[in-house]
């Protein structure tokens, strides 16, 4: 069974972690001169942050890390500018109770761990995402590493509503109607979300 997370909890957690995502911008226009913005998506944006009650895998938060477009006729090696954010966060994350970042599939992750009680408290996913080419605002990339293959990929996205989208947009807002928006919420970490 889910629970929600207090905002007391969690807010310190939030704001931590933006210091750290600062602290690797910083990291990153120093050493490769590239910025991103980044935003919080999922359950952290709509400030339902949920865990399951007495389980060992704590809450999370996931954002999305905007690099810009690489401009016509050019692309991101998506291996190089996956490494460079792993350094960088490596940096940003000295001083902190948070792991080394671990190079996930579509994202990096980052986590803190009650090595007591062997369980994780918290963590963070960040995806490393670009818009598609400047007349053309539908869709984006995202950096993926594809473990199979042992290669990195940069993969598109539509961010409108596909049809894979619309069913379940509309449950969701069927169900704000009788007040559960909050239990199929959860359901929407499932499917990859559009960016916000």
């Amino acid at each position: 069974m889910y629970e929600y997370v207090k905002k007391s909890e969690y807010a310190p957690i939030r704001k931590e972690l933006e210091e750290i995502i600062k602290r690797t911008q910083i990291e990153m226009r120093k050493n490769y001169g590239l910025t991103f913005q980044f935003h919080l998506i999922g359950s952290g944006r709509w400030h339902l942050v949920t865990r399951i009650q007495g389980g060992n895998k704590g809450f999370d938060f996931d954002y999305n890390l905007i690099i810009p477009h690489p401009g016509n006729g050019y692309y991101y090696k998506a291996n190089i500018i996956k490494q460079n954010f792993i350094d960088s966060f490596k940096t940003a994350l000295r001083g902190t109770q948070y792991s080394f970042p671990k190079d996930s599939t579509s994202a990096i992750t980052i986590k803190v761990a009650d090595k007591k009680y062997k369980k994780i408290r918290y963590g963070c996913d960040f995806a490393i995402i670009y818009y598609g080419d400047y007349d053309d605002s539908d869709r984006y990339y995202y950096l993926r590493n594809n473990k199979k293959q042992g290669s990195y990929d940069t993969c598109y996205v539509s961010s409108s509503l596909s049809h894979h989208h619309l069913p379940y947009q509309k449950i969701l807002l069927a169900s704000v109607t009788n007040g559960s928006f909050r239990l199929i919420s959860l359901k929407r970490k499932v499917l990859m979300p559009p960016v916000y």
